[in-house]
């Protein structure tokens, strides 16, 4: 009993630890900055993910789906705006080497978020990485970011096959059972 008293104890002293551990770290800096680079980031990620899947995928049905999850997380008049800087951005896209050099920007800026994010963990976590300031380091960073893009839009695109198989068979067994 007197072991169990001891461990409530060590756990309820952990809490003004953790508190002064965060007010520490600067929590609204961190989070002031993540949303900042986040304004700029989200419409170069969304015509980033909107181009690899029309590479397989129907372009309207590519949209569609985005502007539907923007809607429902941002609002009807966030996704609009989004919507209208994306399409601002492909308007100017017109000749191929505008479209890579755009493309390398958009990745440049979507990119920055990610190593805004990683520099606040290890702000937090107070992880001090070796001096590899170096280009090759930068653009190894730079493409495991847009790994993650990719992969949360393949998750993103596999949980909108998922959604649509559900509301296809929910209708089936609407039908086969009225």
């Amino acid at each position: 009993m007197e072991n169990k008293h001891n461990s409530i104890l060590t756990f309820l002293g952990l809490f003004p630890r953790a508190f002064r551990e965060l007010k520490r770290n600067d929590p609204l800096r961190m989070a002031g900055a993540t949303a900042f680079f986040t304004t700029f980031a989200l419409p170069p990620i969304l015509i980033i993910l909107f181009q690899v899947f029309s590479l397989f995928l129907s372009r309207k049905m590519v949209g569609s789906q985005l502007m539907e999850v923007m809607s429902s997380t941002l609002g009807q008049a966030g996704a609009e705006q989004i919507r209208q800087t994306t399409r601002g951005f492909r308007m100017l896209g017109t000749n191929w080497y505008i479209s890579v050099i755009l493309f390398v920007f958009l990745l440049f800026v979507a990119t920055t978020l990610f190593v805004v994010v990683k520099n606040t963990l290890n702000d937090i976590w107070q992880v001090r990485i070796k001096d590899k300031a170096g280009i090759v380091f930068n653009l190894k960073n730079r493409a495991r970011s847009f790994a993650a893009i990719l992969l949360a839009g393949l998750l993103f695109m596999i949980s909108i096959v998922i959604d649509s198989f559900e509301v296809f068979a929910g209708k089936y067994i609407t039908r086969i059972w009225p």
